[in-house]
């Protein structure tokens, strides 16, 4: 069954690294989390991945910080999955970061991790210790190769292939690149397709016509396809199942 059947196929992004200043319906505290992430649910996402921030507006990985944004959006949003980003740019300092990882209570279902960082295996490693579902993120194919040798590579749970490059044609060959890897190394792991900036759009429309998990939101981007800015992530993501259904006409036979 492709994902989109049984409405379990669409991540929303709400915030990522983004400044308070860019958007002014960009959520940064757990209230603004919350009430997004519900409106992203009910416009059809089925996850909200997150990016928690301190009381300054930054992003933070102490348990004080991811808890009361994970709480929140359950609390909103009864049901929907909420995972949080592990980035070296969070927190450079390993051991600090594995400090506040091993702290949490509240926990997400499931956290990124970026394989093209050079302590990804400790991080995964801590991850499924605390029972978080870990998603592999694979921006090239050297990454890809990277996951697999490690021992940690039977544990991700979904492979996120978001290239990094910003030409949108750059980015398709690339995210071909990896998941025909990915296909003849580990075919049955879900894959998660998606994009940056100009390639967010692209990408999801990859991820659609092959049907893998995708994600949308205003971490990857604050525009339409159009290139107006959108409203709020509750609009990308109406706008992301546009573009499903479109895909599912086109693919029905005519009668």
């Amino acid at each position: 069954m492709r994902p989109e059947a049984s409405g379990n196929w669409l991540q929303a992004c709400l915030n990522g690294s983004r400044r308070s200043g860019e958007h002014r319906a960009l959520p940064i505290h757990p209230p603004e989390i919350a009430r997004t992430a519900l409106s992203c649910r009910e416009a059809g996402a089925f996850a909200a991945h997150i990016h928690p921030r301190d009381e300054r507006g930054a992003e933070s990985l102490q348990p004080r910080h991811v808890g009361a944004a994970v709480r929140a959006v359950r609390a909103a949003a009864p049901g929907m999955q909420v995972g949080v980003s592990t980035a070296e740019s969070i927190e450079e300092n390993l051991t600090r970061r594995l400090r506040a990882i091993a702290s949490w209570e509240d926990r997400p279902d499931f956290a990124t991790v970026n394989w093209y960082e050079h302590d990804a295996d400790e991080t995964a490693s801590l991850l499924v210790l605390q029972g978080v579902a870990v998603q592999a993120v694979l921006a090239t194919v050297a990454d890809v190769r990277r996951m697999l040798r490690s021992p940690l590579a039977a544990q991700c749970r979904v492979m996120v292939v978001g290239p990094r490059d910003e030409d949108a044609e750059t980015a398709l060959r690339t995210a071909a690149a990896i998941l025909a890897v990915l296909d003849e190394a580990i075919p049955t792991v879900p894959r998660l397709v998606h994009g940056h900036g100009t390639t967010a759009w692209p990408l999801l429309r990859l991820a659609i016509e092959r049907g893998y998990l995708a994600r949308i939101g205003m971490e990857d981007t604050i525009l339409m396809p159009g290139g107006e800015r959108c409203n709020d992530n509750a609009q990308l993501v109406r706008q992301a199942q546009i573009i499903a259904a479109a895909n599912r006409a086109a693919e029905r036979p005519a009668t």
